[in-house]
């Protein structure tokens, strides 16, 4: 008896140890088949596409690897030595979690300790686009949720719709007009693709300069475009695409042939087709240059007046309904000519305005920023230049952060030239940083916006960069960081 329970002792620690060592070696092996991050590094700043780097101790049982990004896996790769495409540029600026997780022939998984990284794709250039002997220059921007740009521009006596990448290497140029003098000023995406164009023509329409619109295809090309006016001269300024895809065209001209501009105001159907047009203004000129949707079925139209006001041009504001009828208009300005150019509809239902002040003092120009309230009251008001040979902007652009971007140019008489101006300005009006561009052959920056890395583009023309004539600008684009940027310290 005493044998028997001996021996099924000696059996029992036998199988018991057996099992220990069987589960001791599994560990061992899944240990040992762990894998780890050897690139990028934990806390380190990584831009545009890079290679992620892993290694194991073991890598036989490993049969696939996943990257995650914040949680959610991007990539995978079955290959060993284990590198991973991460493209930043999928990702907001800032911190970002990653690890790897390694999936074993067991089916059985493991997961990498995280690191952070942060990523900085602040890409920064300055390209010249155009040909010989020729101007160009860019008006308006656009960028694409690929990161591309989309500028319009005028060359010589026509128009032109270039595409470029991100890197700003020009992808397509496509050019628009006739034998006469073609101008465009605004550029908006189309909800059903493609582009709409706002401008005017003398080549097409009812003699004189007509308002001009354009539907451009995503490539570039025209799939129609639409005349109105008269015999007279007709100007087109921005345009607005409704929810229900008709459109607003905003512009001026003198239809009553009585030589004074009245502001016009033209809805269209998604083809293009008048549905009806309203005219606003008095005894003396109006011009129209910008219009926003308010929100409630109203719309905001921006514009200067010499009609009404303390004498001379003055800013011009219009509120009207669904239909074009006035409901209430304002005017802003001094002994000064002002102009109205853009509009900002603001989160308090508030207005921001930018304009332009000519024979700003003696012979001196200036740009001019007004912030109102919803009832058209004064916040604050802020002016750039105020110096001799100043040329303005077409836009003032909204920012990430809920403030301001605009730029502007200064003449420099050392270089008989302009520098141009990049300044962003807070909600309250002040300036939080000014970047002056500032090269021998001088450039006009006319169009801004911040771009998705959270940097920002200015559009306009170069007498510096391309082929550096004196006479002869080349349409411009510059890139640059979120502090506007364009080189390191």
């Amino acid at each position: 008896m005493k044998i028997q329970i001996f021996i099924f002792s000696i059996i029992c620690i036998s199988l018991f140890s057996c099992e220990k060592n069987a589960e001791s070696d599994n560990n061992q092996n899944d240990i040992l088949s762990r894998v780890f991050l050897t690139y990028p590094l934990n806390n380190s700043s990584i831009m545009d596409t890079i290679l992620v780097r892993c290694d194991s101790i073991k890598d036989i049982n490993i049969i696939r690897l996943d990257l995650y990004v914040d949680g959610d896996s991007i990539s995978s790769t079955t290959n060993f030595p284990f590198i991973l495409p991460f493209i930043t540029n999928n990702f907001s600026n800032g911190f970002h979690s990653i690890y790897v997780k390694a999936v074993f022939e067991s089916e059985s998984e493991y997961q990498s300790n995280p690191i952070n990284v942060y990523i900085n794709n602040f890409l920064v250039f300055s390209n010249a686009f155009g040909k010989e002997n020729i101007h160009e220059e860019g008006l308006s921007i656009l960028q694409e949720n690929d990161s591309s740009f989309i500028i319009l521009g005028n060359t010589a006596e026509d128009l032109l719709l270039l595409k470029t990448d991100r890197y700003g290497n020009e992808l397509w140029t496509q050019y628009f007009g006739g034998s006469q003098i073609d101008n465009v000023k605004h550029l908006i995406r189309a909800s059903g693709g493609g582009y709409f164009i706002s401008g005017s023509s003398k080549s097409y329409g009812s003699g004189e300069s007509d308002i001009w619109i354009i539907k451009a295809s995503s490539s570039g090309l025209i799939e129609w475009n639409k005349n109105f006016g008269t015999s007279h001269n007709e100007y087109g300024g921005s345009i607005l695409e409704n929810n229900d895809g008709s459109l607003l065209l905003i512009g001026n001209g003198d239809l009553n042939n009585s030589g004074d501009q009245d502001i016009w105001l033209i809805k269209t159907n998604s083809q293009g087709d008048s549905l009806w047009s309203k005219t606003y203004g008095g005894s003396g000129n109006e011009t129209g240059s910008d219009i926003v949707s308010i929100g409630d079925s109203s719309y905001i139209i921006l514009g200067s007046t010499s009609s009404f006001g303390n004498g001379g041009s003055d800013i011009f504001i219009i509120k009207i309904d669904g239909n074009g009828n006035e409901e209430w208009n304002l005017n802003y300005g001094g002994t000064s000519d002002e102009f109205g150019q853009s509009i900002i509809h603001t989160s308090d239902d508030g207005f921001v305005i930018l304009s332009s002040i000519e024979s700003y003092g003696i012979g001196n120009n200036a740009v001019n920023i007004i912030r109102i309230n919803s009832s058209g009251e004064i916040i604050w008001e802020k002016t750039f230049g105020g110096g001799d040979g100043i040329q303005g902007t077409n836009t003032l652009q909204n920012t990430m952060d809920d403030n301001f971007i605009l730029t502007y140019n200064t003449y420099n008489h050392i270089k008989n030239g302009y520098d141009t101006w990049l300044v962003k300005i807070n909600d309250s009006g002040f300036i939080e940083w000014g970047r002056k561009f500032s090269n021998e052959g001088g450039e006009l920056g006319f169009s801004c916006l911040q771009t998705l890395d959270g940097g920002y583009v200015v559009t306009g023309s170069t007498f510096n960069l391309g082929y550096g004539e004196k006479d002869f600008g080349d349409l411009w684009l510059l890139k640059t960081d979120e502090k506007g940027i364009i080189a390191l310290p």
